[in-house]
């Protein structure tokens, strides 16, 4: 996935290069590399389901013990929104219909 496919994403859904976490409404991402990596393996973590619901703080959480590492609440909303989900907002949290596979 290149940077160009990834920034459409975050302009398409309001979602900023700077500032803080979540500032305006308007989430940060600046790790391309981790979205990309994000976006690749959410099919074998994640499938969209319309009963089952998951925020995305609760989603980055699962990405950080599957990478061990650090993501952001941002780089996990980018990189679920490639994928055009149902979703609905929760202050600086999304909820996304999917559930764990």
């Amino acid at each position: 996935m290149n940077n160009d496919v990834i920034s459409n994403v975050i302009s398409k859904y309001n979602i900023s290069h700077e500032g803080a976490n979540c500032k305006d409404g308007r989430i940060t991402v600046t790790d391309y590399p981790l979205i990309n990596s994000i976006i690749n393996d959410i099919p074998d973590i994640f499938k969209f389901s319309k009963k089952s619901c998951i925020s995305s703080y609760h989603g980055k959480h699962i990405m950080e013990s599957y990478y061990k590492c650090y993501v952001s609440n941002g780089c996990f909303i980018a990189a679920m929104m490639y994928y055009e989900p149902e979703f609905e907002l929760a202050g600086p949290n999304v909820v996304f219909k999917m559930t764990f596979k």
